[in-house]
C-alpha cells in the first residue's frame, strides 16, 4: 500500500499535472488527426524526454496515450474517419447517430464511457498488477491462437443478418492479411515485389481507406441523400456552462443505467490490453460483438445505437491500462506506445523487466496514477474540444467532401511517410465503395485483417512448439477453459442460424 500512497504523492505536485495535462491536450491533437497516434507522439518527444527524470518523462507520454484513445472518436463520430485504429469499431454507431443530428450526444457518451473505463481499469492495475502479470505470463502462442479464433467466431455477431456476406468479407479480410512474408520462414508470398507489403498490410490506412474514404465518395456520387438537418446552425437557448453540466449528467446517467454493459466492455479491453500483441482494434470490436450479442435492441445497432458507443470507447481506454501490465511488469511492449515508454525508460538507465517492479516501484505507481488522472480529466477538457470539433458537422458538404479526403490522404502518408500508403488508402476506399454498393459489410473484412496475422503466426508457432501434436493445443487450463468459450460460441451460432431459417 506504501508505494500506491507514495506514486500518488509524487505525481501531485505542479510539475506532475502540468505534464499531465499537456500530454492530455496532445494525446486530443494527435487523436483527431487520421493516422496520426500516440506512438507517432511519443516517438518524436523520445529524444526531448532526456531532459525529464524518467517518471515525468513516462507522465506525459502515458497522458498522451490516454487522449489520443479517447480523441480518435471525434472524426469517427462526425465525419466517419477514425482519428485511431481503435476508433474504427466506434464510427459503426457513432456516424450513424451523426448523421441524425445527435453528434454532440455521441461524443458525449464517447467521452464519458472512455473515462469511465479508463479510470476502472486503471485502479485494477494499480491494485492488482503483481498477480496479473503472473496471468500474462500464462497466455502463449495457443492461447493467443484461441483469442483469434474467438473473434473470427464473433462475425456472424456483428453481421448477423448476412452471415454468408460476412463470412465472405471475413475471409477476404484474411486472405488479404496474407499477402506478407511467411511469419515463420519470411519468403514472399502475394507482395507483388512491393518491399512495403513485406511484413504486413499497413493497417491505418486500410481502415481510413474503408470508412472515410468511402463515405465521402459515395457522399460526392450523391450529396443528396445526406441529412441536411445534421449540418442547421442552431443556436443556443442557453448557456455554455448550463449546456456542459446537462451534457455530463446525460452522459453519465446513460452510462449508469447500463453497468453491466460498461463494466463487461471495459474487462474485456482491459484483459486483451494484458496480453502483448493482441491490440486494441480486436478488443473494440469484441466488446461491440458482445454489446450487440446482447442487447434488446440488437437490430438498432448499425444505426445509431449509443451502446455501441459505450462498449467500444469503455474498452478503448481498458486497453491503455491493461499494455502497462506486460510493459512494467515483463518489459514486454503491450502496445506501440508502450514500446516508445520502454525506449524512454533505457535512455534513462532503468533496466526494465521482470525487476522493475521491485526496483523502480515508485515511477511505476506514479505513472499508473498519471494514467488515472489523465482518464479522469478527459471528461472536463474533452468538453471543452470537442464543442469546437462537432462544428464540422455544420460544412457544407461541397466543403466537407474535399477537406477530409485530403485528411483522409494526408493520415495515410503520416503513417510511414510512404505514397504507397496513400495509393493503398484510394484501393481499400474503391473496395470499400464496392462493398457498400452490394451489400457485403465492411466490419468482418477489417477483423480479418486484424485476426488473420495473429491466428496465423501464433497457430506456426504453436505447431512448431508442440511438434504437429494436436495435444499440445490443450496444454494448460487457460487454453481448455478458451476451447470452452469457443465451443460455447459455436453452438450459440449454429442455433442463430437454424432460428433464422425457421423463422424465414
Amino acid at each position: 500500500m506504501e508505494p500506491i500512497i507514495a506514486g500518488l504523492i509524487n505525481l501531485m505536485t505542479i510539475q506532475g499535472i502540468t505534464l499531465v495535462l499537456l500530454g492530455l491536450l496532445g494525446g486530443f491533437f494527435v487523436g483527431v488527426l487520421p493516422g496520426f497516434t500516440s506512438s507517432n507522439a511519443a516517438a518524436i518527444l523520445l529524444p526531448l524526454s532526456i531532459y525529464l527524470p524518467s517518471e515525468y518523462a513516462l507522465i506525459l507520454m502515458a497522458a498522451i496515450y490516454a487522449g489520443a484513445a479517447f480523441a480518435g472518436a471525434v472524426p469517427a463520430i462526425l465525419i466517419n474517419v477514425p482519428g485511431t485504429a481503435g476508433a474504427a469499431a466506434t464510427a459503426l454507431e457513432g456516424y450513424p447517430m451523426t448523421r441524425a443530428g445527435k453528434a454532440e450526444f455521441a461524443i458525449a457518451i464517447a467521452r464519458m464511457a472512455s473515462a469511465v473505463g479508463g479510470c476502472i481499469a486503471t485502479l485494477a492495475v494499480i491494485a492488482f498488477i503483481q498477480p496479473m502479470s503472473q496471468v500474462a505470463l500464462t497466455f502463449g502462442s495457443v492461447e493467443l491462437f484461441i483469442v483469434a479464433v474467438i473473434g473470427l467466431l464473433l462475425i456472424g455477431s456483428l453481421v448477423g443478418d448476412q452471415p454468408v456476406k460476412a463470412l465472405i468479407a471475413g475471409f477476404l479480410g484474411m486472405l488479404i492479411a496474407a499477402m506478407s512474408a511467411d511469419p515463420q520462414y519470411a519468403q514472399p508470398r502475394l507482395t507483388f515485389g512491393f518491399i512495403e507489403l513485406y511484413d504486413r498490410i499497413p493497417f491505418i490506412p486500410a481502415i481510413i481507406g474503408l470508412f472515410g474514404l468511402t463515405e465521402m465518395l459515395l457522399l460526392a456520387a450523391n450529396r443528396k441523400t445526406l441529412l441536411a438537418r445534421s449540418f442547421e446552425i442552431v443556436a443556443p437557448t442557453d448557456g455554455i456552462v448550463q449546456r456542459s453540466l446537462r451534457e455530463i449528467a446525460s452522459s453519465f446517467d446513460y452510462l449508469l443505467r447500463r453497468p453491466i454493459l460498461t463494466l463487461k466492455s471495459t474487462m474485456i479491453g482491459f484483459f486483451l490490453g494484458v496480453l502483448p500483441g493482441v491490440g486494441v482494434t480486436l478488443a473494440n470490436f469484441l466488446s461491440y460483438a458482445e454489446a450487440k450479442r446482447t442487447s434488446p435492441r440488437a437490430a438498432n445497432f448499425g444505426k445509431g445505437e449509443p451502446d455501441g458507443i459505450v462498449a467500444t470507447e469503455a474498452s478503448d481506454n481498458a486497453v491503455t491500462a491493461g499494455t502497462m501490465v506486460p510493459t512494467l511488469t515483463l518489459g514486454i511492449p503491450g502496445s506501440p506506445t508502450a514500446a516508445v515508454m520502454l525506449a524512454a525508460l533505457y535512455m534513462h538507465g532503468v533496466a526494465v523487466g521482470p525487476q522493475l517492479m521491485v526496483n523502480y516501484t515508485l515511477e511505476a505507481y506514479t505513472v499508473l496514477w498519471a494514467l488515472f488522472f489523465a482518464n479522469l480529466l478527459i471528461i472536463p477538457i474533452g468538453l471543452m474540444v470537442a464543442g469546437p470539433l462537432s462544428l464540422v458537422t455544420r460544412l457544407n458538404p461541397l466543403f466537407l467532401v474535399p477537406i477530409v479526403i485530403t485528411l483522409c490522404l494526408i493520415g495515410a502518408y503520416a503513417v510511414r511517410s510512404s505514397m504507397f500508403d496513400v495509393w493503398l488508402t484510394i484501393i481499400f476506399g474503391i473496395v470499400g465503395v464496392i462493398f457498400r454498393r452490394f451489400g457485403f459489410p465492411v466490419v468482418p473484412l477489417i477483423l480479418g485483417l486484424v485476426l488473420g496475422p495473429l491466428a496465423e503466426a501464433n497457430f506456426v508457432r504453436a505447431m512448431l512448439l508442440g511438434q504437429g501434436e494436436i495435444a499440445y493445443f490443450f496444454r494448460s487450463w487457460t487454453a481448455v477453459g478458451l476451447w470452452g468459450v469457443v465451443a460455447l460460441l459455436s453452438v450459440v451460432t449454429v442455433l442463430r442460424v437454424v432460428r433464422g431459417r425457421d423463422a424465414s
